[in-house]
């Protein structure tokens, strides 16, 4: 337990010793332990974490899922298990988890990824290949309009976007600061401004009754959108974490 920096806990100390116990890492256990004492997330030193079940590769160049986005995935499921057929969009993908979770439980589904980042791309693309899934991934920037013609149009669109205003950053700790991309978290002004132009593309891109699915913060208020009913939902910690937007078409 010594060894590993005060920065953790000491039900934390002993987690990360179980997990790189379990996981039995080709890295050497001092390495490890030094990289955990600067601050680096266990998921980058080993490359990879666990995401509704699978082994997704992770980089510095795409987020490390969270336990909230799975919730996220089971909603998704819980509320379309039966429909067959389906067309999905995943906006800003980043290592594919949202994606390849979906893909990995929804039947005869298709699914389409895009980023912006290109690095983050070639991460979910090799997950998609090891975890043997078809994905179409395409390097998209959502806020260039005149790319949405590339898409086609879809039965439910998903998205965890970036909405933490830039000033935020000095609030949080340096293993998110110095370790996570930027690109995938923060915005320079309006924390609504992803939101907002996903529900544009829907307007246009979403199939009669279609459905959008939002991760959010609390603070992320979308009732002027007229052409969706919006619906909050709690995570299982009892905060306001995820919309669902049902088209009024």
């Amino acid at each position: 337990m010594a060894l590993i920096s005060d920065i953790f806990s000491e039900s934390e100390k002993r987690f990360l010793l179980q997990y790189i116990e379990k996981e039995n890492p080709a890295i050497p256990l001092d390495e490890i332990i030094l990289r955990l004492n600067q601050g680096e997330p266990i998921d980058y030193i080993l490359g990879y974490t666990y995401f509704y079940g699978l082994k997704i590769e992770v980089s510095k160049d795409t987020l490390i899922p969270r336990p909230e986005t799975e919730e996220l995935v089971e909603l998704i499921l819980n509320e379309n298990q039966t429909r067959s057929g389906l067309k999905i969009l995943d906006v800003g993908t980043g290592s594919g988890c949202i994606a390849l979770a979906l893909k990995s439980k929804l039947v005869d589904t298709e699914v389409t990824a895009i980023d912006v980042s290109g690095a983050a791309l070639e991460i979910a693309k090799k997950n998609s290949v090891h975890l043997d899934l078809n994905i179409n991934f395409i390097q998209q920037d959502i806020m260039n309009a005149h790319l949405w013609s590339q898409l086609a149009n879809f039965d439910i669109i998903v998205s965890n976007p970036p909405y933490i205003p830039q000033e935020e950053n000095k609030n949080m700790t340096s293993s998110v600061i110095d370790y996570e991309p930027h690109l995938a978290l923060f915005v320079e002004n309006d924390p609504f401004i992803f939101y907002k132009q996903i529900l544009k593309l829907a307007t246009s891109y979403l199939h009669p009754n279609g459905l959008v699915y939002f991760e959010t913060s609390q603070t992320i208020q979308l009732e002027e959108f007229s052409a969706f009913q919006i619906e909050k939902r709690k995570d299982l910690s009892g905060n306001w974490r995820f919309l669902k937007c049902i088209s009024n078409d």
